[in-house]
């Protein structure tokens, strides 16, 4: 379930970012709206490379699009993290995030496009039944992905 509802998610940051938004204001957006980490700085943690073959393992089943950005770095063996390289640099184990100006979206108009993509695979993995009920939904993306618990004003279903 994870799968299906993260990767369109980070996907979706990667478009944005293929759109110009800067790497550090999807992040903020994204944190901003509530989650503990940005999706690009996940992907870099997670590594491009497992990112790239996740996306190429659901684009038949989910219409998943693979951005031709994600497909090059991994070539060039630009990974993340792990090799301190991929939409941040990183040292010591620390992102180098450079504040870019960027006079486009807003943080609202970047964090609804990405929290639309994750709600939308959300109920398709429910009424897919991927998933038995919107209680396990909820506790799957809470605890899996951090998702801003519906606690604090923000709940998924």
């Amino acid at each position: 379930m994870l799968t299906h509802q993260l990767t369109p998610y980070l996907l979706e940051a990667m478009e944005l970012f293929a759109e110009g938004v800067p790497a550090s204001f999807i992040d903020n957006a994204a944190k901003e709206f509530g989650m503990p980490m940005g999706p690009i700085e996940l992907a870099d943690k997670v590594g491009l490379d497992i990112c790239l073959s996740v996306a190429n393992n659901l684009s038949e089943s989910q219409n998943i699009v693979v951005p031709e950005t994600l497909v090059k770095w991994v070539e060039q063996g630009r990974l993340g993290i792990k090799t301190q390289q991929g939409f941040y640099t990183y040292k010591n184990g620390h992102a180098i995030k450079h504040q870019q100006r960027y006079h486009g979206l807003s943080s609202k108009q970047v964090s609804d496009r990405l929290m639309f993509r994750l709600f939308n695979e959300a109920v398709a993995c429910l009424e897919e039944k991927v998933v038995a009920n919107e209680d396990y939904l909820d506790a799957g993306i809470i605890f899996g992905t951090g998702f801003a618990p519906p606690w604090v004003d923000q709940c998924i279903i």
